[in-house]
């Protein structure tokens, strides 16, 4: 097999493993909506900084209708040598509300999978060799068993 033909074969096969595997690849970008601006508020409060590497993804958490929020920023005081600790918001009638997310990883190969747990859709992170599922346990998003 020639190198054009492995990378086929590789991208053929990522793309089966993420699409039997998730309903949804979040795409992060730079967009000021109104979650993003909030979770990047929350994100320069937090940290002190005064301007951050800053991208976001929406997505509906927990199917009620309302776009949640998937913040990364690019800093040390959120990330480490195992990657950085995202921000999610929660959209509700009464404005953004915070969940914690217990894990560390990076934008790229987030995915929203098809299952819930408590009322909230699971989390696929996949790595270079691995794939950490997160679930809502009530409280916050943390590595599924």
């Amino acid at each position: 097999m020639n190198s054009r033909s492995a990378l086929v074969a590789l991208a053929v096969s990522v793309m089966a493993v993420s699409s039997a595997l998730a309903d949804q690849r979040l795409e992060f970008n730079k967009d000021m909506n109104e979650g993003a601006i909030f979770a990047l508020a929350s994100m320069l409060a937090t940290s002190g900084a005064s301007e951050l590497n800053f991208v976001s993804a929406e997505v509906d958490l927990n199917d009620d209708g309302r776009m949640d929020v998937v913040a990364f920023a690019e800093i040390s005081y959120f990330c480490g040598s195992g990657g950085c600790s995202p921000t999610l918001l929660v959209a509700s009638k009464k404005g953004w509300k915070e969940v914690p997310f217990n894990g560390l990883s990076v934008p790229e190969n987030w995915y929203l999978l098809d299952s819930a747990t408590n009322g909230y859709r699971k989390i696929a992170v996949l790595g270079d060799d691995n794939e950490e599922i997160y679930e809502w346990d009530g409280s916050a998003y943390v590595l599924a068993d």
